[in-house]
């Protein structure tokens, strides 16, 4: 069974990644720091909120 993952939030936590996508399933990606976690989880969930905006575009 093949189950298909799309985030589309991420929040740091710690020194992880937490992503959930539309149905709330969650992922956590570890990184090697909390500051570290902070700042990718800022950056993805910005490209995330900007390919809301534009549905046509993929995320880069």
């Amino acid at each position: 069974m093949r189950v298909s993952f799309r985030p589309i939030q991420a929040r740091p936590f710690r020194e992880f990644i937490v992503l959930r996508d539309a149905v709330r399933r969650t992922a956590l990606v570890n990184m090697p720091s909390p500051s570290a976690a902070r700042f990718c989880a800022i950056a993805l969930d910005l490209e995330f909120r900007r390919a809301k905006r534009r549905p046509n575009r993929r995320i880069r």
